[in-house]
């Protein structure tokens, strides 16, 4: 389905493209991994900033739904490197809040300093968690951002490295650790999407970030307990297979994590839940 919207990123230049509701409605931008390692860098240090702006024009067809324009997101990357070493930092900015949980309209997506090797490479600060599959730009991909799953930055440390190469077969692993969640994601509450009065389940979020006030909250009057995540470990495997011209993927993903939920709905005290889960995904 296609919406007559018109999605334009200026990224040093200007383009313009139809894009799906999906897309949009989850406000993201495909990760940027750091470039294949070519060695270690010169040794006086070297800053490379690039930087862009997503601009939203809907024009509905009923005419009972308002069209609007916004500055979607502004971002700027910062990318410093000398010899092994390296730091990143993705600023984002919007006219307004991206989701009502987040304590601003300016913010920072990625921060974090890292070491690589030819096989390797570690990262400390805030970074994406890797529970499952990372987005790859197609529009379906991102769709567990709703959920608060990919996408989601924490703070922490990454370790990510590469599976042995052995003729066609390759792939790589994830080790993360991280102290608590970074408190930004895309995960919905109970007011996403609707107006300001909404009769939905109290204290409902799909993420802890999104745990919402009790009965009766409207979007005036909202607040945020300040549910978290903390202690969270992640472990993934990537395996990969070639394949004539395409190639084969399984991934596996395994987390624990500690969530402490914060509600002030009569009867419900703040919990303290130990999280496991995994996941099996397969590409081609």
């Amino acid at each position: 389905m296609r919406h007559n919207a018109l999605f334009i990123r200026l990224f040093f230049s200007l383009t313009a493209s139809l894009i799906s509701v999906a897309a949009f409605a989850q406000g993201a931008i495909a990760p940027q991994d750091l470039p294949p390692y070519d060695g270690p860098a010169a040794e006086t240090p070297s800053v490379h900033f690039d930087g862009g702006i997503y601009l939203w024009y809907y024009r509905p067809q009923q005419s009972w739904v308002d069209e609007f324009f916004n500055a979607h997101q502004i971002f700027l990357n910062t990318d410093i490197r000398q010899e092994n070493f390296g730091a990143h930092i993705e600023a984002r900015a919007r006219d307004r809040r991206l989701e009502l949980y987040y304590q601003s309209n300016f913010w920072l997506q990625e921060a974090y300093v890292y070491y690589r090797q030819p096989e390797w490479t570690l990262k400390i600060g805030k970074e994406y968690t890797h529970f499952g599959r990372e987005w790859d730009g197609s529009f379906y991909g991102n769709i567990l951002m709703f959920d608060g799953i990919v996408l989601s930055p924490d703070y922490g440390f990454s370790y990510e490295s590469k599976l042995k190469q052995r003729d066609h077969f390759g792939g790589k692993y994830f080790l993360q650790y991280f102290v608590q969640d970074g408190l930004i994601n895309g995960s919905l509450d109970q007011y996403s999407g609707h107006g300001p009065h909404l009769a939905g389940t109290p204290n409902s979020g799909r993420d802890t970030i999104s745990v919402t006030n009790p009965p009766g909250a409207t979007l005036s009057t909202l607040t945020y307990q300040g549910s978290r995540k903390r202690n969270e470990i992640i472990a993934r495997v990537e395996p990969s297979w070639q394949i004539r011209d395409g190639q084969f993927t399984f991934g596996t993903s395994a987390e624990y994590l500690l969530a402490d939920i914060i509600t002030t709905r009569s009867g419900f005290p703040a919990q303290r839940i130990n999280v496991h889960r995994w996941e099996y995904d397969l590409a081609y």
